[in-house]
């Protein structure tokens, strides 16, 4: 009896399809800005804010500080771009917080008083765009950049001795202080960068239409094949490949400000290819993917402007490549976004070293703005943020 009952359970068994059931994929992880948003921000803002007596938009570069600094409005407005809260702000909050800035301006046209902040052109680049974001406008033209875009013999020399600095000490005069590839080529970007902003609300861009018709080629010509970045041998040598990473970025940025908001099509002078697209995109997104850590860094910590530099070279490059080596470009995002997000929502990190100044917080922002452009299922937060160097090509 018991013999027949197995039996007839194993033809029974044997009568039903067993399907195989597929493995469910990996859950991503989402990483959640929210608290950031609705109860780090403001306060974030308060700790650098100057009393009443100062005008509306008048910021310290450090915590309980007494007096305003240029880049620090700046700082505040490019964090709240980033998080997508710039709109709170009132046109007559705008014209106060672009009247402090240019407070700092001289009639040369550089900024002053930029101690902690990088050289007098990158000062030059960066406080513009703050006032772009702000929608306004320095109230002088900058001397120096007029007599270089005007003088086609300046052009090449300016940019050879910042690009080769490493290996021949350029003049102080358009070093201003960078003595690296990394700074230099800062520089480098804020000649085209002040153009783009200050001209092209007025019309002027087509006085300086020579120049930029000659540095968007040059550029293309001088970067290098093997790493994709604008690097020379003797920066490589000195700095290693990273500070290749952090120089070149900013010209990445203009470069892409010019393809999104085609100021020079391809072909639109009949003889050369001013699109601004990357010379070398593959090698660039190689070189980039490589040089991340296993941590998901490209800078010590995941918390500098190198790491907005590094992942801004991965997407953008994969983009304009079709995506290529896309579910890697995902990775590297998840790496550092774990990183970013924790400081960003960590009280003690936030407000910590982070809080030291007021110009370290936007390159962190930056790259979750970056990333959730690219992957907006990866970041959750209240509004989708925006990545402005999309509107203003400088940070």
């Amino acid at each position: 009896m018991m013999m027949r009952l197995k039996l007839l359970i194993g033809m029974f068994l044997g009568s039903v399809e067993v399907k195989a059931t597929s493995p469910s994929p990996p859950i991503k992880p989402i990483y959640d800005v929210t608290k950031f948003e609705t109860e780090f921000l403001s306060k974030w803002i308060e700790q650098y804010r100057l009393s009443s007596k100062y005008p509306a938009g008048s910021f310290s570069l450090t915590p309980n500080g007494s007096e305003s600094h240029p880049y620090s409005t700046s700082d505040v407005a490019h964090v709240l771009c980033f998080a997508n809260q710039l709109d709170s702000l009132t046109e007559l909050e705008k014209d106060s917080w672009a009247e402090v800035i240019n407070q700092f301006q001289g009639r040369d046209g550089f900024y002053q008083n930029i101690s902690g902040g990088g050289t007098l052109w990158h000062a030059v680049g960066y406080v513009t765009s703050g006032l772009g974001l702000l929608e306004r406008q320095p109230l002088h033209r900058n001397i120096m950049f007029d007599k270089i875009a005007s003088t086609p013999s300046l052009w090449e020399p300016t940019i050879q001795a910042l690009l080769n600095v490493d290996e021949t000490p350029a003049p102080e005069n358009i070093t201003s202080g960078c003595n690296s590839g990394y700074p230099c080529a800062q520089n480098i970007a804020s000649l085209a960068s002040w153009y783009i902003q200050t001209n092209s609300s007025t019309g002027l861009l087509e006085e300086y239409r020579p120049f930029m018709e000659w540095y968007f080629p040059y550029l293309k010509s001088v970067a290098d094949p093997v790493t994709g970045l604008w690097c020379s041998d003797a920066q490589k040598k000195k700095h290693g490949e990273i500070n290749c990473i952090g120089g070149s970025f900013h010209v990445d940025s203009v470069f892409q400000y010019v393809v999104r908001n085609a100021l020079y099509p391809a072909g639109s002078n009949g003889k050369k290819d001013l699109s601004a697209t990357f010379p070398f995109p593959k090698a660039q997104l190689n070189s980039s993917l490589a040089l991340q850590s296993e941590s998901g860094a490209w800078s010590s910590d995941g918390l500098q402007y190198l790491d907005v530099d590094g992942i801004y070279q991965t997407t953008r490059p994969s983009v304009q490549l079709g995506k290529s080596r896309w579910s890697q470009v995902e990775t590297a995002c998840d790496k550092l976004m774990a990183i970013t997000t924790n400081a960003l929502t960590d009280e003690s990190i936030l407000f910590g070293h982070l809080s030291s100044s007021s110009h370290l917080l936007p390159g962190l922002v930056s790259a979750v703005a970056e990333c959730q452009t690219h992957f907006p299922n990866m970041i959750k937060s209240i509004k989708p943020w925006k990545m402005c160097l999309d509107q203003v090509p400088y940070i």
